[in-house]
C-alpha cells in the first residue's frame, strides 16, 4: 500500500481534524469567549475574526503554524469568506 491509499479522508476533514488538535490550548479560553480563537483562545475583539462559512472565530496571530491562524484556517477548510468581530 502506497502513502495515502485507502484512508478515505478529504483534505477538508483531515484540516478540520488538525485545527482541533492545535486549538487545544486555546479550548480553556475558548469555552469562556464564543469569540475565542480556536488555535489559541485569543478573545480580544479587536483581533478576531469568524469565518462565515463554519462560524468559527480565529485571530492573526502564528502561534505554532506557519502563517497567521485564520489563513491558515481558510486554506486548510477551502473557505473564502470571514468578517471582522466589530
Amino acid at each position: 500500500m502506497t502513502v495515502g491509499e485507502g484512508r478515505g479522508r478529504d483534505d477538508e476533514q483531515v484540516g478540520e481534524e488538525d485545527e482541533e488538535e492545535e486549538g487545544r490550548g486555546g479550548q480553556q479560553e475558548a469555552a469562556n469567549y464564543h469569540f475565542a480563537c480556536k488555535y489559541c483562545g485569543i478573545h480580544d475583539p479587536a483581533a478576531v475574526v469568524q469565518c462565515l462559512v463554519c462560524s468559527k472565530w480565529f485571530c492573526n496571530g502564528r502561534g505554532n503554524t506557519s502563517g497567521a491562524h485564520i489563513v491558515n484556517h481558510l486554506v486548510r477548510a477551502k473557505h473564502k469568506v470571514r468578517s471582522d468581530q466589530g
